[in-house]
């Protein structure tokens, strides 16, 4: 009866103890190492019963340069593919892989050629940016170079438009769009169940700005020990100004993380935002899919 008690108990302690373990998550850079992700995004807008959809996809691969004492990485950013796809309004599709369709055109009232100078500047062009290990967004570098890439392809033909788009996008606006992205973990050891809280600001061009308030919850530890599932549910409050044409009401969003605690890196992530806009009189509802995941390495 004792030698069946001990199997037992021990079988009733393991799960208490897995259940206490604490991890830390954390970005770990080693200078050298590169590692490839690819973004995708599906937006879909309904406003006076028209249907919207946006569908983006970017391939960019993460390379360390340098790590500091104090273990924050200078990482080179590169694009290597920009795929995208509009439809209600207008029929537009632009995939860096295929055939350069538009790219270079002189008809300007064709949206595909458009698009084609807009995304095409970004395939082969980087930002550097600087990471704390807690995924602080320390600087951003280049972006603002890439953007001048794009108004030199409108050249004289339409102006305005290319400063516009410099208007519109910006180094800041990218540090805040990769500090949404990477600035969630929670910079101290933590357990199953544990969770903790961040808070942002964002603005989109032609949308004004918004509020975040993000809580992170550590729901699963797998693996051995080796990866750990983060969720995160997101406020999303209208922000500050009232110039812009079209403004945010509010929303909400899911998502899911998958963070490997061994490499020290995000493996994966997906979530879906529904949001409320008011342009003018008229109510414009979003809902937004979105995913990142590591892909292989691309051939030169």
């Amino acid at each position: 009866m004792r030698m069946l008690a001990w199997p037992l108990l021990s079988l009733m302690v393991v799960p208490a103890v897995a259940q206490d373990e604490k991890v830390t998550i954390e970005w770990k850079f080693k200078k050298g190492d590169v590692v490839r992700y690819e973004m995708s995004q599906t937006a879909q807008t309904s406003m006076n019963e028209m249907e919207m959809k946006q569908e983006m996809l970017f391939g960019t691969t993460m390379e360390t340069k340098e790590v500091d004492e104090k273990g924050a990485g200078t990482i080179e950013i590169k694009y290597d593919r920009v795929k995208v796809k509009m439809s209600g309004m207008m029929e537009v599709e632009y995939d860096s892989d295929a055939p350069k369709k538009g790219e270079g055109e002189d008809d300007h009232a064709d949206p595909a050629a458009m698009m084609a100078k807009v995304w095409g500047a970004m395939v082969g062009a980087s930002v550097t940016a600087k990471m704390s290990p807690k995924g602080e967004i320390l600087e951003v570098k280049g972006f603002d170079k890439l953007m001048d890439s794009i108004v030199e392809r409108f050249g004289d033909d339409q102006p305005g438009m290319g400063e516009m788009l410099k208007e519109m996008y910006n180094e800041d606006q990218m540090k805040q769009m990769m500090q949404l992205s990477y600035g969630i973990l929670p910079g101290k050891p933590i357990g199953k169940g544990d969770t903790w809280e961040t808070k942002g600001k964002f603005a989109l061009p032609g949308m004004g700005e918004m509020g975040l308030e993000n809580k992170a919850t550590l729901k699963e530890i797998r693996e051995g020990g080796k990866e750990a599932v983060i969720g995160m549910e997101t406020k999303i409050e209208k922000g500050e100004g009232d110039e812009a044409p079209v403004k945010i009401s509010g929303g909400k969003m899911t998502s899911e993380l998958v963070w490997s605690i061994e490499r020290g890196r995000l493996e994966s992530s997906k979530g879906t935002m529904k949001m409320g806009l008011e342009a003018g009189d008229q109510s414009v509802e979003m809902t937004m899919t979105m995913g990142m995941k590591i892909t292989p390495l691309r051939k030169p």
